[in-house]
């Protein structure tokens, strides 16, 4: 732990927990913005049944 994995110079970030909390924090706003998409699909989808 705390090494990065040796993908990026550690020291420039403090063991690496930086780039690991920026990495989840972009994961989570893709899988966020790929959910929401879904769910406009989804109530358009029923919308469209029921009218």
């Amino acid at each position: 732990m705390g090494e990065g994995g040796g993908r990026r110079p550690v020291g420039r970030i403090r063991c690496g927990k930086m780039a690991r909390m920026r990495e989840a924090g972009t994961v989570i706003s893709v899988l966020r913005a790929a959910m929401n998409s879904m769910k406009r699909e989804k109530v358009n989808r029923h919308a469209a049944q029921s009218s």
